[in-house]
């Protein structure tokens, strides 16, 4: 009976202190909320008021994460505010799509701009199409590159027509064959001929290049034989290389070989190596450009640590959450810590957290940025949120 009396006692004890602490936590978070919305026009303080919040509670908040996260689109920094346009995209929040159209129509900042249509891209959601016809005779040509492909990457035959219109007013070469490519992928074949010429004719490496890495984006393989003899004509080496890419997805030996020659090889450029690196993880041929991949992120040239931090984005099952931390914490470059920042919220690993919150600490707003918005990602998948 006594130990009855005890074990009542004590459940009522643990039920007690959880109501009051679920009070005071309740309590906290209005009192959090409250400050948030004080330092309404002052996007920085937020982050601060934040940390203060992580620091007392010892716990972290989805949805003051969230409003601090947005308070970052008035940043007075361009890139902060360039980052959250193209990374809000992927928080797959139902108003987002509505948010970064109105950036794109009231920014001033052309890379912005840019960013949020990237973030349209991001989410993924068909329903964007609508924004992306409308952008098609935007003035930066950016932004109508973008556009076209998010058309032929979410859009139907119904748009067809605003394609093919565009298609016949655009004057940027890259844009003009991102339309054709966007067309093709929507069934209208007659336009794979004008592709095939440009790439098989002495036209401007970038220009191959990019329309190769849009039907790569589309997983649309062209004819072997013309693949083929691309590789034989061409000298580019980027250009080759996602030439080769498309081969070993309709399983050509010789495409596959290709890419793990120039990946493996001690002479070639670094940022040759790191494209191929990038070709291989996107076809899937992870164990086999894994060590290559983290040989590049010891690199000195930033933007091949750039790139290959980026391609860690396939690598999700490998035990990269150290690595990265790391990299958040240590690299000198801000646009390098905010990659790793986005790459460990994109995994949505909670070990990753220790490593977030001293990043909430960077002395850099874009690079606080990044780390929000991983936090967010996180604790959005964790608390069901």
């Amino acid at each position: 009976m006594a130990v009855q009396k005890s074990i009542k006692k004590s459940v009522l004890i643990f039920l007690t202190v959880f109501m009051v602490s679920s009070l005071v936590i309740l309590q906290g978070s209005i009192y959090w909320q409250t400050i948030l919305t004080i330092h309404n026009g002052n996007p920085d303080e937020a982050v601060f008021t934040y940390r203060q919040f992580v620091k007392h509670y010892r716990r972290h908040h989805p949805d003051l994460l969230r409003q601090v996260l947005y308070k970052q689109l008035r940043h007075h920094d361009i890139s902060v505010r360039m980052n959250v346009a193209e990374v809000i995209g992927e928080l797959n929040d139902p108003t987002l799509l509505s948010d970064l159209w109105k950036i794109t129509v009231t920014e001033k900042t052309p890379i912005v701009r840019d960013a949020a249509v990237a973030g349209m891209i991001n989410s993924k959601d068909r329903s964007v199409v609508k924004y992306f016809v409308r952008l098609l005779n935007d003035n930066l040509v950016e932004i109508r590159r973008k556009a076209a492909f998010g058309c032929g990457a979410f859009g139907d035959q119904t748009i067809l027509n605003e394609l093919e219109d565009a298609y016949r007013h655009e004057n940027d070469e890259l844009t003009k064959f991102t339309l054709a490519a966007a067309m093709v992928k929507l069934g209208e074949e007659k336009m794979l001929k004008i592709i095939t010429e440009v790439l098989l004719a002495d036209s401007a490496p970038e220009v191959k290049k990019g329309i190769l890495r849009v039907l790569h984006g589309y997983e649309m393989i062209l004819d072997t034989n013309m693949l083929r003899e691309i590789m034989d004509r061409e000298t580019n080496q980027h250009v080759k290389i996602w030439a080769a890419s498309l081969l070993a997805r309709k399983k050509e030996g010789n495409g596959l070989a290709y890419l793990k020659d120039i990946v493996s090889n001690d002479k070639i450029h670094p940022r040759v190596k790191s494209e191929a690196a990038k070709a291989l993880s996107e076809l899937g041929v992870l164990e086999y450009a894994y060590p290559y991949v983290l040989e590049l992120l010891k690199e000195k040239d930033d933007w091949v640590r750039e790139m290959a931090i980026e391609d860690l984005d396939d690598f999700k099952g490998f035990p990269l959450t150290p690595i990265l931390g790391e990299i958040l914490l240590r690299d000198e470059n801000s646009v390098i810590r905010e990659i790793a920042a986005w790459q460990l919220g994109e995994r949505k690993n909670v070990d990753a957290l220790p490593y977030l919150e001293r990043g909430l600490y960077d002395e850099s707003a874009f690079v606080r940025t990044g780390v929000i918005a991983a936090l967010y990602k996180i604790l959005k998948v964790t608390t069901g949120v």
